[in-house]
């Protein structure tokens, strides 16, 4: 229960650091200094969701065996 929490926890972090960075490049495109920080959090997002997905595995499988 408390891995899927956690792992609930870290996908709607990334999905929203991922969908603010794709909003902000959709609608901004007078400066590329707007861009950056939610482009680093949109990019931060993704690599959290992979590092917990990797962990919540590992965790299962040693589970399993």
């Amino acid at each position: 229960m408390k891995r899927k929490l956690i792992f609930g926890l870290a996908l709607v972090l990334a999905l929203t650091g991922i969908t603010l960075g794709i909003l902000v490049v959709v609608t901004a495109h007078d400066s590329a200094n707007n861009l950056s920080p939610l482009a680093a959090s949109a990019s931060m997002g993704a690599v959290l969701l992979i590092l917990v997905y990797s962990r919540l595995r590992k965790a299962d499988q040693a589970d399993r065996e």
